[in-house]
């Protein structure tokens, strides 16, 4: 068996089928009123059957010091003294898998809601890793334990519980659960200029440069000022833009908040504004909204604002709606995607009224198979 570093990080994985050994025993009344008097998991959570995030995985710690065989004389390893985990079931299932992926030599003890023991130290002769499957679950608590097969040792791993039968301790890939490249704190696209920078930019407007599109964008590249795409004097909106979002640069890390905390959200083309307007009329409430083909973010800088949204309506509409009051000057406007995979194309409108919204269109769910927590 292999040995373990001394780790801290456990992980609760959910998998389907396998060729786990499992001990089973019944215990009698007094265990059962033990087993209520147990410390209690240091995690605890409610699953349903049917829950969407599937597979469930969860970081915790394994290992401990007190002897599995004490629970059930079939299981082996160590563990600590409360649960490591524990899960509220609800509902009908065919069954769940729950399976202890790591680095190291880990073990599973479970505790079923009438008080008898799963056991697993091996999923299979080719893997350390423990598994076992619960078939036809009953509803209650599922108090489990991941242990270490050396005593004394933490091993860390992820802990995952799954209703998916293509998904198992041999193929699970935790690296598939968040597609995208790491990003280091201190690394930032090359062009990111900041907040500040930005607001500075828009405040050294050059009105005398034309507006064609080759000015425009010389003037957005360069340091100096930024022509606007079109000028709005009042009275003269709704004026509307057909823009296309297929950026890959999270807008965090050009405007990481804005000036109501919100965190700005979305893929945009850069530090660049892809839409720039002057405003000089003299309405109190200026309503800018983007409607896309899908979900999408908006980012507006001006010399005295940085404001984000990402929907509408609490949420509930896809399309994002950023209000500013007592406008006036220069704004640049990013949009944003957050599919990777597909540019969002859209109308952004911008009007002298926050009667007008935009057509709903639903929010992006998280997906089953990128998420990693319910």
């Amino acid at each position: 068996m292999r040995k373990a570093t001394i780790l801290l990080l456990v992980l609760l994985l959910a998998m389907l089928g396998g060729g786990a050994v499992l001990a089973q025993t019944d215990v009698d009344a007094s265990e059962d009123v033990e087993a209520t008097t147990a410390p209690a998991a240091f995690l605890t959570m409610n699953l349903r059957a049917g829950f969407p995030l599937d597979p469930f995985v969860v970081s915790l710690n394994g290992g401990g010091e007190i002897d599995a065989s004490t629970l059930d004389p079939e299981c082996v390893g160590f563990i600590t003294e409360a649960p490591t985990f524990a899960v509220n079931w609800e509902g009908e299932a065919e069954f769940f898998d729950i399976f202890y992926y790591s680095d190291f030599d880990p073990t599973l003890v479970l505790q079923l809601p009438d008080g008898s023991y799963l056991c697993n130290d091996d999923a299979s002769d080719n893997v350390l890793d423990p598994e076992l499957t619960i078939e036809s679950p009953a509803e209650g608590q599922y108090r489990l334990w991941v242990g270490s097969y050396d005593e004394g040792q933490i091993i860390p791993g992820f802990l995952v519980i799954t209703a998916n039968r293509s998904v198992s301790v041999n193929n699970f890939d935790p690296g598939a659960l968040v597609r995208r490249a790491a990003i280091a704190d201190d690394v930032r696209p090359a062009n990111v200029i900041g907040a500040e920078a930005i607001q500075a930019r828009l405040s050294a407007e050059e009105g005398s440069q034309s507006r064609t599109e080759a000015t425009v964008a010389a003037s957005r590249s360069a340091g100096s000022g930024v022509v606007p795409d079109v000028e709005i004097t009042g009275g003269d909106t709704p004026i509307t833009a057909t823009l296309v979002a297929d950026g890959d640069t999270p807008v965090f890390t050009i405007l990481h908040e804005d000036d109501n905390g919100t965190l700005c959200g979305g893929l945009v083309s850069g530090a660049a504004p892809e839409f720039v307007f002057s405003y000089s009329g003299d309405t109190e409430d200026l309503r800018v909204f983007f409607e896309g083909s899908a979900d999408s973010s908006l980012v507006i800088v001006g010399a005295e604002i940085v404001l984000c949204s990402d929907d509408s309506e609490q949420g509930e509409n896809g399309n994002p709606v950023i209000d500013i009051y007592n406008p006036g000057g220069l704004y640049g406007v990013w949009i944003g995607r957050f599919d990777s995979t597909e540019p969002v194309t859209g109308t952004l409108t911008i009007i002298e009224t926050t009667d007008v919204a935009p057509v709903r269109i639903a929010p992006m769910q998280p997906s089953a198979e990128t998420t990693a927590t319910p």
